[in-house]
């Protein structure tokens, strides 16, 4: 298994790409939503260092030439139930930890799944790139 690090070239110029097209995307996002939150929550821990993995898929909607209605095509496809949209880890956290960072828009729902996993604390549930920073802190305090 290949250890990766955020020092690794690859893996610094993988991140800048990903950065780029999330800010280049951005511009046709919705202030507010879930996706371009995830972008900015994700911008905000690179910036910081942190190793950030998104389990989730955004679809571009579609708008039905018929009869005018809006879709995202494919919905339903995505991870199992209460899986967090980002994992996130740091070099000098123990080998194997990660958070997950259930990201949601100003007005998305919570499942019960992502409940009863924020109730836990297997999973932290945050709307913001500055709630995401304090669930990174909330992780790392001593319990």
């Amino acid at each position: 298994m290949r250890t990766i690090s955020p020092d690794d070239p690859a893996v610094r110029r993988d991140l800048a790409r990903a950065i780029r097209a999330r800010r280049s995307a951005a511009s046709h996002r919705a202030p507010g939503s879930e996706e371009s939150t995830q972008a900015a929550i994700i911008e905000e821990l690179a910036r910081r260092g942190y190793l950030v993995l998104s389990t989730s898929e955004h679809r571009k909607r579609e708008q039905c030439a018929g009869c005018g209605a809006w879709r995202t095509p494919g919905k339903g496809r995505g991870t199992t139930p209460g899986v967090p949209d980002l994992l996130v880890s740091r070099d000098e956290w123990p080998p194997g930890v990660w958070l997950g960072l259930e990201v949601k828009g100003a007005r998305t729902a919570v499942s019960r799944e992502q409940k009863a996993l924020a109730a836990r604390r297997r999973i932290f549930i945050v709307r913001s790139a500055r709630e995401a920073m304090e669930a990174v802190q909330e992780a790392k305090r001593p319990r």
